[in-house]
């Protein structure tokens, strides 16, 4: 008896193991988007961290999609378009002149 549990472990044992290795690098991975999506919507990143570890980072996805922007990085985004509208259309107004 003891040996078949043990061959049940050698055969899967192994398998688990890489289960669970590649979900926590997955989950790693996800949690760094949540952060990274959080600091481009101009929201706390740590806080947001914690929220996708609590509760999922897919449910943490969809909530900062629907809080969207901050209105400081709303506008501070206009801003850098305007400028860089300017810029792209004064490079256009001294290369046809």
């Amino acid at each position: 008896m003891e040996e078949y549990i043990m061959n049940e472990y050698n055969e899967y044992g192994g398998l688990t193991f890489l289960v669970i290795v590649f979900f926590i690098v997955g989950f790693c991975f996800m949690i760094n988007a949540i952060m990274r999506y959080a600091e481009r919507n101009g929201r706390n990143k740590t806080s947001w961290m914690f929220i996708a570890i609590i509760f999922t980072p897919i449910l943490a996805a969809f909530l900062l999609f629907l809080y969207g922007e901050t209105k400081e990085r709303r506008k501070e985004r206009i801003i850098e378009e305007e400028l860089w509208k300017r810029k792209s259309y004064d490079d256009k107004q001294t290369t046809t002149s």
